[in-house]
Order: C-alpha cells, then sequence, then structure tokens
C-alpha cells in the first residue's frame, strides 16, 4: 500500500476518506484528464462536488473497480 492509502486506513481496515481528482487518478491510474471527461459525460466513479471543488470517496472508487471486474478464466 502507498503513502495516500495508508494514511486512510480506518481501524477496522476499511479504507476511507476523500482523495482529489490527481490523487484519485492516481489511485485508479487513469489520468486526471479521463476522469474529468467521464464527469462531464456522467460516466465513471461517483464523486463528490463541493463549490467547484470535486472529491472522490475511496470507498466509492474501490466499488467503481470491483463493478468492473473481470474474471480471466472465463466463468
Amino acid at each position: 500500500m502507498n503513502a495516500l492509502v495508508e494514511a486512510l486506513v480506518l481501524p477496522d481496515g476499511r479504507l476511507s476518506g476523500l482523495l482529489n481528482e490527481e490523487d484519485a487518478g492516481r489511485y485508479l491510474d487513469l489520468a486526471p484528464g479521463t476522469l474529468r471527461n467521464w464527469r462531464c459525460r456522467r460516466r465513471g466513479p461517483s464523486f463528490v462536488q463541493a463549490g467547484r471543488r470535486i472529491c472522490y470517496r475511496i470507498e466509492d472508487l474501490q466499488a467503481w473497480a470491483e463493478e468492473r471486474l473481470v474474471d480471466g478464466r472465463g466463468r
């Protein structure tokens, strides 16, 4: 786990917290511009908007990635 995520581990082991667009992109290994484009098209992970500020909850990033998990064994 990288330092960004370690700081957000809850006592019960779950991850929590808000990431800005750049950090969310790093977390998903995507360019921040990709997240920006997806937001405009209402695609991609859920996000939090507070005024002009855009943040992503780690829980939402994890859920979004899990929904796209492909079983490579063809099952």
